[in-house]
């Protein structure tokens, strides 16, 4: 049955008006409350305080300064020697320059391999901080930090275990491979000529083994 004519007319008339108004709502700007006010979706940048108030640490040469530990020393002009270092330069934990370990010479010193990610490092963190302090001048003592995404996290690792010596970076395991070195923890101790004359490999068990080794192999009371 056809609608009269009339009737069809006011049926096209009201389609008509509702696509316009949906045409009209769907094309209106959104526009803010207060124009004025900026907004910013990036997120807070590096140098915004974050969800605590306080500001990311950019500078870590300077957080290094202020955990306490001292800078990593600098390569010196030396040949590598048998039974050494490998003549790998490594960065400084802090970022703030390089070393060749393999060139360090005249002080005996023991290097410890190290990663926050390791729990027998953990273990005997509190033996190195006690020899450390009560060998310095004497004896060299020098960390390694292994594998470790985070030099800021190793840095105030290294901090909070209370080790003042210096710390240099081996993110990609390259001095760690030469040195043959598999597992962690491992300590190392260097005669004065540069030479590797032992290797302990497994977590220290007290300050006093360590005391012990250091004596037994470097010859320092």
């Amino acid at each position: 049955m056809r609608r009269p004519l009339a009737v069809r007319a006011a049926i096209a008339a009201v389609v008509v008006a509702v696509l316009s108004l949906t045409a009209c709502a769907g094309t209106q700007p959104v526009v803010p409350a207060d124009p004025s006010v900026a907004t910013d979706t990036a997120g807070p940048s590096a140098t915004d305080p974050g969800p605590t108030g306080e500001a990311p640490v950019t500078d870590l040469t300077a957080r290094r300064g202020e955990l306490g530990i001292a800078s990593c020393p600098a390569s010196a002009t030396a040949e590598p020697v048998p039974e050494g270092l490998p003549s790998v330069s490594v960065a400084c934990l802090d970022g703030s320059g390089e070393v060749d370990l393999s060139t360090l010479r005249g002080t005996p010193m023991v290097l410890n391999m190290w990663a926050t990610w390791c729990g027998p490092c953990r273990q005997e963190a509190p033996y190195l901080a006690e020899v450390s302090a009560g060998l310095e001048g004497d004896l060299r003592f020098l960390g390694v930090d292994v594998a470790d995404p985070d030099p800021g996290a190793a840095l105030e690792f290294a901090g909070r275990e209370g080790w003042t010596y210096p710390h240099v970076a081996d993110p990609d395991r390259t001095f760690a491979s030469a040195l043959g070195v598999a597992g962690l923890p491992q300590t190392l101790f260097v005669d004065a000529e540069g030479r590797v004359v032992y290797r302990h490999a497994g977590a220290l068990t007290s300050a006093d083994q360590l005391r012990g080794l250091v004596r037994q192999h470097l010859g320092v009371d």
